[in-house]
This record gives C-alpha cells, structure tokens and sequence, in this order.
C-alpha cells in the first residue's frame, strides 16, 4: 500500500477497498496519530483514529473539473477529490472546497482573497477557465470526506474499533485470580466489592431494547464513611490504577463548584456553526470515574443543576441530552460509571456496595497502592487488558432451561421484598451474565446463577 496514491485509488477503488477490508491489510496503513509530520507525505495514504465530534454542514467540492485554455482552446479534465486546492494551468491553484450558503456556491479563492463563482471571468483570472460537477458530501459519513482545518482527509474506508484477542481458558482463570488478588487488596481487602468491580470493568452496552434501554449496563457507586479520613486522595489513587488496566477513562472531582463551573452538556454554537463539547462527549466504552468523596453540601446554580441531571440520565439510562438552544437532541452513550463517595452516592447506580474494610488492610492503604504500582509489570498489564477487551467482545446465550429458574427466583424475591421490581431483575442477570463472563463461560449456568444471587445478598445486608 505504500504505492498508493489518490490517482491510484481513484482508479482501482473497489480493489482497494476489497484489500482493506482484510485485517492485517487494514493493520499495514501506516496511523497517522503515531506517525511523526517528518515522515508524512503528500498524497500519502494513511488510517486516522478518531472520534467523530460534530456533524458540520455539507462540503460541496469538484468531484472532477475541466479547464480549458484560452488561447491554445485545449480542455483537460483533473479530479477534485483528495486535493485542497485545483491545479489550473500556468501554475494556478484554486481552493477546492465550495460551500453552500445562501444558496449560493461561495467559497473558491487564491490566497485569502475570496471570490464568487460568478467572479471567474475576473481579469485577474483569465488565464484558465473552470467548469465542473459539484458533488455534497457530509463530513461525518464513513465513506466520505473528513475536514480538519486546513488538512483535508478523505475518509474512503471507515471502521469502529474494537480490540479483540485471543486468549485461552487458563489465561482467563489465572488472569482473573491475579487482577482479584490486586482489587481486593486495594479495596481494603473486601473481596465481595473485588467482584462487583471486576463486573464493571467488563461492563458495555450490549443492546438497547425497543424502548432504548440499555441492556448491559453496570454503573456501580462504592461507598463507606471512613474513605475520606483513611485516605484523603483514595479515589484518585485508585484511578491512576485503574486507568493502567483500561483503554479510556476519565477522572471527575464531583464538589458544588466544579458542578455549577464545568461545562459537562455539548452545546451547539450557530454564530461559529460548531458544536461546543461538554465533559460527558465522551466515546463509547471510557470509564468515568466521579470522586464524591469530599462532596460537601451547598447551592447548586442553573448549570450544577442540568450537569447532576445530565450525569443522572448517563448513569440511569446510557442517554446524553445535546443542548441545540431551540431544542435538546437525545443521544445513546456508553460510559461505564463508578463513584466513590463517604455515604451512598447523591446520584442513582444499577449497584451501591458499602466497602467492608479489614482493618489490617485499611491502615496500610498507601503503602497497598504504591506495592500494587509496582505488581503491574508490563506483562500482566498487557494480559489484564487482553482479558478485559476480549471479555468485553464476547458473545452471551441464557439457557431456556436456566430462563425458568430465573423467573420463578424473581417471583420469590418480589415476595420477600414487594419493592422489587424490573430493573432489579436487569441488574441481577447482568451481574450473572458478567461473572459468568469473567470466568470465560459464555452461556449461564445454575451455578453462576447462584454466586450472582448470594452476590446481591451479601450486598444488600451491608
């Protein structure tokens, strides 16, 4: 692929996209995020990856151009695409990318001098004569043009992300033990809490039903009324770990002023025609870790008030609200939550563990951690997320036979407590699914059904 250039791909395009469409063909073009500018060519073929932030307005552009020669009366046709600016005779460059506005194209300029399309027969620009098909592309379509300011990238092939590997059977057990012994050990030698979040850490979106709720999510708030007088910076000492065991995470100090100050909601700004991102932009499988530990009481203003109820909505039900100020536009997110906090989180989680510290462990907690920094060694570092990333991308049946068991425990569970409802009976089967999971089991099975059920028990007597 090194020998690709757009009049190359121009020319044996289905070709291309057939060799692209093989994994380690698509792993061969050369990631412009790693790539250093002094390698960087022009017209070289490159992957970007990125997430998509904002939807601009179309981009109309020549797909392909005819110039003629005024004096000669030559015409010779050049393609648009992949360029930002046309190549005229007599060294002339034009500006490639036409905008709508009005319903007008404007937009073609030399330089920072703009004219109208109708200007063209400005003396200025009498030496080439342009004449060509105006084609619209929407930026953020995987198979059309993507526009970075001044840099124009041509996003011909596009693919989501996702990492996925093989692991085995042993690796699985022996991974899992090893990341329980570290979580247990950091969470003060709770070994139930261990469990719960080892689920989150595997947690994702797996589908939405009919009515948009998001099935497989596992929000989780970890809570006990000695974390801030134990440990003063325990969240974020627990989130420099966790952040080496996943891909994406974000760390938020969650206090009245940093909720009445922070910019969490994405706005849209018409003067500038962009789209003003918030906190909670965030791409699909980023673990947001909020820190209430030293959450004090106090007044909320407007915006603390739309932020808790902007983080409420993520965590309740994986949808984000986008503030166009003439109406709010619903988005589907998947941003696994923890919180961590004194007494139980101000906002709603599919599960609210109170820590059960051993006081052994607890009075050593600084030192627990620095020893744990020092336990992930690049090896089990790279095996942990291994097992994590492919966990996440495995599949998941529910036997008929164990469908039966898991209705007739529910009508049980509504009998001793009648405040269960639905979403308790979500919780708990993706509590089963997930553990289940982390043991490399790729169906239910009566026994796991059990640990989830004495899981939620423990839980719940605390």
């Amino acid at each position: 692929m090194e020998y690709w250039t757009p009049k190359y791909w121009e020319e044996h395009e289905q070709e291309c996209e057939t060799i692209l469409k093989d994994q380690n063909s698509w792993d061969q073009v050369p990631d412009l995020n790693s790539i250093p500018s002094s390698e960087l060519k022009d017209g070289m073929f490159v992957k970007y990856t990125g997430m998509i932030q904002d939807m601009l307005n179309p981009v109309f552009y020549f797909d392909k151009y005819e110039v003629l020669d005024r004096k000669t009366q030559s015409k010779h046709m050049y393609s648009g695409r992949f360029k930002e600016s046309l190549f005229c005779q007599n060294g002339f460059h034009f500006r490639s990318n036409l905008r709508a506005r009005m319903g007008i194209i404007l937009g073609l300029h030399n330089g920072d001098i703009g004219f109208d399309t109708r200007d063209l027969e400005d003396p200025n620009f009498h030496k080439c004569y342009i004449c060509g098909k105006f084609f619209a592309r929407w930026i953020v379509r995987g198979t059309e043009r993507l526009v970075f300011d001044v840099n124009t990238l041509c996003d011909d092939c596009f693919k989501k992300y996702n990492y996925v590997n093989d692991i085995s059977s042993e690796e699985i057990a022996s991974t899992r033990k090893d990341l329980k012994l570290l979580l247990t050990q950091l969470l003060m030698g709770d070994d139930v809490a261990a469990d719960y979040l080892i689920c989150y850490l595997l947690s994702r979106v797996y589908c939405r039903d009919e009515v948009g709720f998001a099935l497989g999510k596992f929000s989780l708030n970890i809570f006990h009324r000695d974390l801030a007088t134990s440990c003063s910076d325990y969240a974020q000492m627990l989130y420099d770990i966790l952040k080496l065991l996943v891909c994406k995470s974000h760390y938020f100090e969650l206090n009245v002023k940093s909720l009445n100050e922070t910019t969490m909601i994405p706005r849209k700004d018409y003067n500038t025609n962009r789209l003003k991102s918030g906190l909670l932009q965030l791409s699909s499988s980023t673990y947001l870790i909020l820190d209430e530990i030293h959450l004090q009481p106090g007044q909320l203003n407007n915006t603390g008030c739309l932020n808790v109820k902007a983080l409420s909505s993520v965590v309740n039900n994986q949808r984000m609200s986008y503030d166009f100020q003439f109406y709010d536009g619903t988005f589907p997110t998947d941003i696994p939550v923890l919180s961590l906090s004194d007494t139980k989180s101000m906002l709603p989680s599919d599960c609210h563990i109170k820590l059960k510290p051993d006081p052994s462990c607890s009075s050593v907690i600084r030192e627990t951690f620095s020893a744990a920094h020092q336990y992930l060694k690049p090896e089990l570092l790279n095996k942990i997320r291994t097992y994590i990333s492919w966990i996440q991308n495995r599949g998941f049946d529910i036997p008929e036979n164990l469908t039966e068991i898991v209705q007739k425990d529910f009508v049980e569970m509504r009998k001793e407590n009648k405040k269960t409802d639905a979403n308790d009976l979500h919780t708990l089967i993706v509590l089963a699914r997930l553990m289940s999971l982390s043991h490399g089991h790729s169906e239910l099975t009566e026994d796991m059904w059990k640990v989830a059920l004495a899981m939620e028990k423990e839980r719940k007597s605390r």
